[in-house]
């Protein structure tokens, strides 16, 4: 029995009708597949942008973080948030574990306006010198990050525009960031970072 043909009650047993169900299925199981495949692309991707593939990466908000090849501290490209028209907010985290060092290098630029900001949270907390807006250099900022060896630390950048108006090139940029775990006692494992 052929089953596009079998009468599946009222409205469902003409062809065309199934076939349409079929290909609207089709469609929103391409759509699922392709979202899990760019996240999974964009996760590794920013990675890269980072020079940290050793961590997972999570970017969302009004816009997501994306790689930039044309503005970079080290490794010829770094993760570059830009382009937000009216008041946005984009973020992108990681989490490591336990106690550690952390580093990174970040920047700001917004067209001498000053309506971008760009925020750094450990565990949902603004972090000391955490925060930079107008057009910078690169700066370094160093963490150290306490905690027992279970302690799951997330860390989140935070890219705030406050200005209603068109993009005027304010953009906030991340690069090089470094997770450096502290060793415990001589001869005991090191703390890794999660995934």
């Amino acid at each position: 029995m052929d089953y596009l043909t079998k009468d599946y009650g009222e409205g469902m047993g003409d062809r065309q009708t199934v076939t349409r169900v079929i290909l609207y299925l089709l469609f929103l199981y391409t759509l699922a597949l392709t979202s899990m495949l760019m996240a999974y692309e964009a996760e590794a991707v920013i990675g890269e942008a980072v020079d940290n593939t050793a961590l997972a990466w999570n970017t969302g908000g009004t816009e997501t973080w994306r790689p930039e090849s044309w503005i970079s501290r080290y490794g010829g490209d770094a993760a570059w948030i830009g382009e937000l028209s009216g008041r946005g907010v984009s973020w992108i985290e990681t989490k490591v574990e336990g106690r550690g060092t952390l580093s990174f290098h970040w920047k700001v630029s917004g067209a001498g306006l000053g309506i971008g900001a760009l925020h750094f949270y450990i565990d949902g907390e603004l972090a000391e010198e955490g925060r930079i807006t107008g057009t910078t250099a690169w700066q370094e900022r160093t963490y150290e990050l306490a905690g027992a060896p279970e302690t799951v630390h997330t860390l989140r950048w935070v890219y705030i525009r406050k200005n209603n108006g068109p993009w005027y090139g304010d953009n906030g940029y991340l690069d090089l960031v470094r997770w450096t775990p502290d060793r415990q006692r001589a001869g005991e494992a090191q703390f890794v970072a999660t995934k």
